[in-house]
């Protein structure tokens, strides 16, 4: 009667690491991708923000004030880190 040997743990980690590695590139790729679309429609979102804040009769300092807090609270880099 032969026994099998019991994998170790090291060697599950080698093959979970050898099936991730070469998606990483794609996964990097489609991590920037979206970061930048959310960026770019937070941008959208503060100067849209900044307009209606100006036709409501606020001043265009006070205006722009509060749409940098606005696009501070959408900052993605700050509401991961603070996680």
């Amino acid at each position: 009667m032969e026994m099998k040997p019991n994998p170790s743990n090291h060697d599950k980690s080698l093959k979970i690491v050898g099936v991730l590695l070469p998606s990483l590139p794609f996964l990097g790729y489609r991590l920037l991708r979206e970061y930048l679309r959310f960026k770019t429609s937070a941008n959208k979102a503060g100067k849209i923000f900044e307009q209606e804040l100006i036709k409501q009769g606020l001043s265009l300092d006070v205006a722009q004030e509060l749409t940098l807090s606005y696009l501070e609270s959408r900052n993605l880099q700050n509401t991961i880190l603070s996680w």
